[in-house]
């Protein structure tokens, strides 16, 4: 069901953060793990990046070959979303929800949080 998009409508963006194409990038990457937890702290949902294909670059190059047999392609600026890192997570009216992306930028923590209305 996440595979096609049945779960989701919206996203949630954080600040960007600027990568390099570097090995230490690439393997950093592939190596994040996310935390979800409510606003007691309570862990609702762990997961490895490394689930998306063993690397999130691999479902970017997927996507786009699979645009280009489409005749369409991929656009500095274009927004993806690659997929589910952790398991689905049912949510009520009131829930906040903080995803923490542990690995992925090692001068500063990375989360972002939303609530549900």
């Amino acid at each position: 069901l996440a595979a096609i998009n049945v779960g989701a409508r919206l996203g949630v963006l954080g600040t960007p953060i600027p990568l390099s194409a570097t090995p230490d990038w690439e393997e950093r990457l592939k190596n994040i793990k996310i935390v979800m937890v409510d606003k007691a702290g309570n862990e609702l949902a762990v997961g490895k990046s490394s689930a998306l294909l063993g690397n999130p670059l691999q479902v970017v190059l997927w996507l786009k070959d699979s645009l280009k047999a489409s005749g369409k392609v991929l656009k500095k600026g274009d927004l993806l979303s690659l997929g589910s890192i952790t398991p689905l997570v049912t949510v009520k009216s009131g829930t906040t929800i903080r995803a923490q992306y542990i690995g992925l930028d090692p001068k500063d923590k990375v989360e972002i949080s939303v609530s549900f209305e």
